[in-house]
C-alpha cells in the first residue's frame, strides 16, 4: 500500500486536505505494543478517529510492524471518509 494512492475525502468542516498522520516504521519497542493512525485537516485541525492496532513485535518483528500500521492507516482513512448518511461498514 502507498499512502500516497490512498483517497482521503476533503474535511468535512473546512472543506481542507486531509493528512495521514501515524506511527512510524522504526519507532518502536522490542515486545508487544500498539501503532497509530489518523487523519487531519491541515486547514483547521479537525481530526478524525484514532486508530490503534496492536502487534507482538518479538513474534512477529518488523513485518508485523508494518502490517499493523497499514491496518491502522486503513481504518483511520475509513473513519475520516465516513459521512452522515453513509453505512457503517463500507
Amino acid at each position: 500500500m502507498n499512502i500516497k494512492d490512498i483517497k482521503i475525502e476533503t474535511c468535512p468542516f473546512c472543506d481542507g486536505e486531509g493528512e495521514i498522520i501515524h506511527s512510524k516504521p522504526d519507532e518502536g519497542y522490542i515486545y508487544s505494543e500498539g501503532v497509530n493512525a489518523f487523519v487531519l485537516c491541515k486547514k483547521c485541525g479537525a481530526a478524525g478517529p484514532l486508530f490503534n492496532a496492536e502487534y507482538n513485535h518479538a513474534y512477529l518483528g518488523y513485518p508485523g510492524r508494518l502490517k499493523a500500521i497499514t491496518k491502522a492507516i486503513e481504518f483511520a482513512v475509513k473513519g475520516w471518509n465516513r459521512r452522515e448518511g453513509s453505512k457503517t461498514n463500507d
